[in-house]
């Protein structure tokens, strides 16, 4: 490290002695140094289920404690493994099943969290013996008087029921559904029943402060934040599971407006109640914080909000599970005396809440109820972008999680947090300045916006519409095309057909930096993903409906598939925005700067991404960066006070004769040149070849072979002798249009030197945003590797 800062030195300071490199560094990283990070996470993990892996009674499989719950302990335990990746095969996992599948489960906790288990493991294996414990818990449901729809402790029908057991039945419901496995839509609808009827509306017509309306407790008296939870999440999975949807089938026809609204202000007022009582440190009124942590990480999966009351919950929650493990046992402390149950659901929190984000739903400001009233109804068609994640998942064979952002609130890392903002509206988009300017830098940093209008099938959004369409051609600069049947948004997961779909449905684009960035269907999507359930009992419609509802799907599968890649971000990883003017750093002497070349071939095309790779270069390297990145004339003043350049674009160009005289002078004073032709421009890349034959004719390009130490970390970088090239112009799902190996790069030789590294393949745009492009090249963050590489190469030269 020592010899790579005094080439830093020696390469950028002709001059100066290069201040301490960590300075920099260090301010740089101070705001992060005690920030969670994903690994921080999975070495929580890891520690925890060391722990629990630990604790199995290694003769019979079974974890001890409680075990008045009977097999409880042990199914907790399991689920929790399973969650958190621990191989089924693995033979801590398999004892513990084979002693669930010996046993004959008689309650309601135990015969829940068995249907849990065995959904997850080996349903296929299991599906009898699923099928079995699930008529075994419907049987139990309460049928009659205040408690119908609730369970008990015991798995037979006593007339009195307990909301804790009650709300693990109805997780075993949903994953039954899941799994496969058909649910009676009576006993879904009375789950929903019970936990109406339990909720603290206030007494004798008393109306009470609202912000402390809407809780649930294990009794009428007592409301806290545990069962809160409990009673959200069982009233969102029953009404799903029930197929409650705001839109109506009539026939062959689809109504998308007009259908009576569904009412779930139940569920708003408690998570009205969850939002003015939250806590992370400790479960609101109440004890058995890990319990309440269980319950909150299904809360904010369910209805997509990675905020609370303006807080993390899931950062906060990690935290705090941090903060409570024994980190040399791996054991969560809580109040319970048995520290296996703490642990457990503490790794249900981590692992559960990791799944990363593919899609975000966006509220719009102008349609927005008062705050209290509306924290997580859309108004229209709640369950569709779940419903859609449900498909991505099965498509996907992963499991992930969606989020709902409001435009007016979120600032451009907000909306980063998901690859997709999907907008729908009716009425008029009229966004402040303010949102405007984060929906384009959104963009601009790789975001995806997926919108729709609420038109047709009873519904008209013929002002959204115009309004939308509008904005876009502001923000970009350019109207929205017809996406023809070339476009790979058509193929992207699925083939498309158009036939299945209303007459007037196509999907319209706004071109990004070789990337369609976004993408707009004229008719409401959304309507039909509100029907087509991913999970469960498939819907009772004609034919004709239901190939347009598989079709409707397959469009948001293949634009989603299409925008990511199928490439996601970790859950803490911090999206990379420029540094406002006023948060950055003033670049003194000894600092590594990287201008870019001046041409006529579309030099300022992707004007971040060389900003971009000195981010990520100073992230990686300790040492002062300026990722400014300005455009140099070969023959202005300014080349003089530099060492390396860098060059990209896409078209034809020529330089004047004093230009090439210039650049001639920088190559034999030292100079290296570092590039890449965007999008793989051939065109690009044949001018700039016939420009530095002209300027160097004795020079010779050399590949860059697998064993040259630009390929490997020998220079303080990075191995990268095996990335990912996306090659979109490969038929077929976009999972098809990848290869991996080497990077391509060349080596321009001139008197025994390297003058030159360039990349055939598009570097800059993967740099330039955090999308997928339409371009053959490499995926951002292998870019930005071999990009790192290549400035460390150079300064060896």
């Amino acid at each position: 490290m020592q010899q790579l800062l005094i080439r830093i030195a020696a390469t950028f300071v002709l001059t100066a002695v290069i201040i301490h490199p960590l300075a920099i560094w260090q301010r740089c990283a101070a705001a992060e140094k005690n920030e969670l990070t994903a690994a921080d996470v999975e070495l929580a993990l890891k520690r925890a289920t060391r722990y629990l892996i630990s604790q199995q009674d290694k003769n019979d499989g079974h974890w001890r404690g409680y075990e008045t719950n009977g097999t409880g302990q042990t199914a907790l335990v399991l689920l929790a493994l399973l969650n958190a990746g621990s191989p089924v095969q693995s033979p801590d996992i398999q004892r513990g099943l084979e002693y669930l599948r010996a046993s004959r489960p008689t309650l309601v906790y135990e015969t829940s969290l068995q249907v849990m288990v065995f959904c997850l493991a080996e349903p296929n294996r299991d599906l009898p013996r699923i099928r079995r414990l699930v008529d075994l818990l419907i049987e139990s449901q309460t049928e009659k008087g205040e408690s119908a729809g609730g369970w008990g402790y015991d798995c037979r029908r006593t007339g009195t029921t307990d909301p804790s057991n009650s709300q693990f039945a109805a997780l075993a419901m949903w994953d039954a559904q899941r799994a496969g496995i058909s649910v009676p839509r009576e006993t879904l609808l009375a789950i929903a029943g019970y936990w109406n009827k339990r909720q603290f509306l206030g007494q004798r017509g008393v109306n009470p402060d609202p912000r402390y309306v809407g809780g649930w407790g294990y009794n009428n008296f007592s409301v806290t934040g545990s069962m809160t939870c409990a009673g959200i999440a069982s009233l969102l999975m029953a009404e799903e599971a029930a197929q409650i949807a705001d839109v109506q089938i009539n026939g062959d026809a689809i109504a998308c407006c007009g259908a009576e609204e569904v009412e779930v202000r139940k569920a708003e007022l408690g998570f009205q109640w969850l939002s003015h009582n939250f806590q992370i440190s400790s479960n609101p009124n109440g004890s058995y914080w890990s319990y309440y942590l269980y319950g909150l990480e299904r809360v904010g999966r369910l209805t997509g909000k990675r905020m609370i009351n303006n807080r993390d919950w899931y950062r906060e929650g990690c935290a705090e599970v941090l903060r409570n493990q024994d980190a040399t046992q791996g054991n969560i402390n809580d109040s319970a005396a048995n520290a296996v149950t703490p642990t457990a659901l503490a790794v249900l929190f981590l692992s559960k809440g990791r799944r990363q984000i593919v899609i975000a739903r966006a509220r719009l400001a102008e349609d927005e109820l008062p705050r209290l009233q509306d924290q997580f109804s859309f108004k229209h068609h709640d369950h569709a972008v779940n419903n859609l994640n449900g498909h991505i998942e099965q498509a996907w064979k992963r499991d992930l999680a969606w989020q709902s952002v409001t435009l007016g609130e979120a600032e451009v890392t907000d909306l980063l947090e998901s690859p997709v903002l999907f907008i729908s509206g009716s009425e008029r988009f009229q966004p402040t300045a303010k949102t405007k300017s984060v929906l384009k830098e959104y963009v601009e940093q790789g975001g995806f916006i997926f919108a729709e209008a609420r038109n047709g099938n009873g519904c008209d959004g013929s002002a959204f519409e115009k309004s939308f369409t509008a904005l876009m051609a502001e923000l970009f600069g350019t109207e929205m095309r017809k996406l023809d049947r070339s476009h790979p948004v058509w193929s992207a997961q699925v083939p498309i057909d158009v036939g299945r779909l209303p007459d007037d449905f196509w999907l319209y684009g706004i071109e990004s930096c070789c990337r369609t960035a976004v993408i707009y269907s004229p008719i409401s999507l959304a309507c039909r993903w509100e029907l087509h359930r991913a999970y469960g009992v498939p819907l009772e419609a004609s034919p004709k409906v239901l190939a347009e509802l598989d079709e409707a799907t397959a469009v948001g599968l293949n634009v989603v598939t299409y925008a990511t890649g199928r490439e996601l971000k970790n859950r803490f990883e911090k999206p990379l925005v420029e540094l406002d003017k006023s948060e950055s750093i003033d670049i003194v002497r000894g600092t590594l700067r990287l201008p870019r070349l001046r041409h006529a071939g579309g030099d300022n095309e992707t004007p971040k991404a060389i900003r971009n790779l000195l981010t990520a270069f100073g992230a990686s390297i300790p040492t002062l960066i300026d990722n400014e990145s300005p455009l140099i004339t070969p023959s202005g003043d300014g080349i003089a006070e530099v060492t390396m350049l860098y060059i990209h674009g896409r078209n034809v160009f020529e330089y004047s004769e004093s230009d090439r005289a210039a650049l001639r002078t920088f190559f034999e004073n030292g100079g290296v040149l570092l590039g890449d032709s965007i999008c793989a421009s051939d065109q690009f890349t044949e001018s700039l070849k016939s420009e530095l034959a002209r300027i160097l004719p004795e020079a010779t390009w050399v590949p860059v072979g697998a064993s040259d130490p630009v390929l490997t970390s020998q220079y303080g970088g990075f191995d990268i002798r095996n990335v990912t090239l996306n090659d979109p112009a490969a038929a077929g799902p976009v999972a098809t249009a990848r290869r991996e190996g080497p990077p391509v790069l060349e080596r321009l030789v001139f008197r025994q030197r390297t003058v030159c590294l360039f990349s055939i393949y598009d570097l800059s745009c993967a740099l330039e945003s955090q999308g997928v492009t339409q371009c053959r090249g490499y995926l951002r963050d292998d870019a930005a590797r071999i990009g790192i590489n290549m400035i460390l190469a150079a300064m060896m030269e």
